[in-house]
């Protein structure tokens, strides 16, 4: 019983190992990754905002 004992160890440390690497690593790449993508949305929403108001702005001039 005493391999079993030690193969459930070493799992339940490969296991925090693996937590670890994710919660240190992955976990803040994502993170930026999500960031940037964010930033990079926000500036073409403010592009499709601008759009939108000029064509409000075309729609309210009065026809020729």
């Amino acid at each position: 019983m005493e391999k079993f004992e030690d193969v459930v160890r070493a799992l339940e440390e490969e296991a925090r190992r693996v937590r670890e690497l994710f919660e240190s690593e992955i976990l803040p790449q994502s993170r930026v990754a999500a960031a940037d993508l964010l930033r990079k949305a926000s500036a073409r929403l403010t592009e499709l905002a601008a759009h939108l108001e000029t064509v409000a702005a075309n729609d309210r001039k009065p026809a020729p």
